[in-house]
């Protein structure tokens, strides 16, 4: 490192000016995001202030939040695909807004601006715990007959994920379309790397979500925090729990772990 930066230092005499407009237009880009708070602007503005050289730099490496360029271009690819095939169901809407007009006001909230639209006819099982969801989640994969769709932020090897993948490989053999996306942060410490290769290798359709490499954006935004499990597009699972021993209480980590879950 140090041969580095003295190959550079002769480079100084152009290589300054140029970082000192970086820390400009950056300064200048950091201002016009209306969705920054200000104290978080005023921070970085005077570092720009105190370090003009290394300013823009550090800026790019780890102040700006939002995801990569390549990263935002396939998000918006996959919401362009998604939005026309949740339809709108207007007598949901109005059946929802008659009984509980606050409630009606964020569904339409979440229809206009996430594209999300509520609908009636869903049966509802509430779970208190982890431990509570596992076996009838155990019991809805095991019915599976055409799809398994799993999208987790943590998965971790033990019981719980033992039992699941268990499942999810006799039912990728019987013909099942078993497919998987788990963050690949979240999943760091829980799963082997490239974990998605031994998962394709039994039938399994899995990726890691936003894959970590520390190269420009060494803050990595943008984890999928979800828990959702839908079998044959009729049931589905959601809420606070991951596949890991914790959420069943089978590992203690901080006591007593309780997050809930929905059956729908």
């Amino acid at each position: 490192f140090w041969s580095l930066f003295t190959s550079l230092s002769s480079y100084a005499h152009w290589l300054n000016p140029l970082m000192i407009v970086l820390s400009v237009i950056m300064c200048a880009v950091l201002i016009r995001q209306d969705s920054t708070a200000p104290e978080f602007k005023i921070s970085w503005m005077v570092l720009f202030m105190i370090m003009p050289v290394q300013g823009g730099l550090l800026y790019l490496l780890w102040g700006d939040k939002r995801p990569a360029f390549r990263l935002r271009k396939k998000l918006d690819w996959a919401y362009d695909r998604i939005r026309p095939l949740r339809r709108t169901d207007p007598a949901a809407q109005a059946m929802l807004e008659q009984a509980n007009p606050r409630a009606g006001r964020t569904a339409a909230y979440l229809r206009d601006f996430a594209a999300y639209p509520v609908y009636s006819g869903t049966n509802v099982k509430f779970y208190a715990s982890g431990e509570a969801v596992f076996p009838d989640l155990l019991e809805a994969l095991e019915s599976a007959q055409e799809s398994i769709l799993l999208e987790f932020f943590i998965i971790s090897k033990g019981k719980m994920w033992d039992a699941v993948h268990d499942v999810l490989r006799r039912k990728a053999a019987q013909g099942v379309d078993v497919r998987m996306i788990y963050d690949d942060v979240g999943c760091a410490t829980g799963l082997p790397a490239q974990y998605w290769k031994t998962l394709q290798v039994e039938g399994i359709q899995a990726v890691p979500f936003n894959p970590f490499v520390p190269l420009l954006n060494l803050v990595m935004n943008s984890r999928d925090h979800r828990k959702i499990v839908v079998v044959d597009g009729k049931t589905a699972f959601t809420g606070g729990f991951n596949l890991a021993d914790e959420y069943i209480n089978q590992k203690e980590r901080f006591g007593y772990w309780c997050d809930t879950g929905v059956r729908l």
